[in-house]
């Protein structure tokens, strides 16, 4: 089965989000670490704050596992509807977003509204 996620970032982890997806922290999480971190490679970042993504989930509760042990603690307000398949969406890329927020943060790039 296929799942939509739309959510909220908590953007005071993104940085921390942004490293586990990278270092292989959550890719080595059974049952469904390489979903989830092949569900944020897909994941776009709208306007609204909101980020979209969808999820193979074969659990009789849709993506209990995934929110529990990963997403729960990186997002608010998660919604999940049921849908025929991947879904493309419009927007910057969410793994983009995260290396923004994380240069920033360093200080290599202004962020929006600084000037430098």
């Amino acid at each position: 089965m296929f799942y939509e996620v739309s959510a909220l970032l908590i953007e005071a982890k993104a940085i921390e989000f942004r490293r586990i997806l990278k270092d292989g922290t959550i890719r080595q999480e059974n049952p469904d670490g390489r979903e989830i971190c092949e569900s944020m490679m897909r994941a776009r970042f709208q306007d609204s704050g909101r980020v979209h993504w969808t999820q193979a989930s074969f659990s009789s509760e849709p993506l209990k596992y995934e929110i529990d042990s990963v997403y729960r603690h990186y997002f608010e307000d998660i919604q999940v509807s049921e849908v025929e398949g991947h879904i493309s969406f419009h927007g910057p890329m969410f793994m983009d977003h995260l290396l923004v927020l994380e240069l920033q943060e360093l200080g290599h790039i202004p962020r929006q509204g600084e000037e430098r």
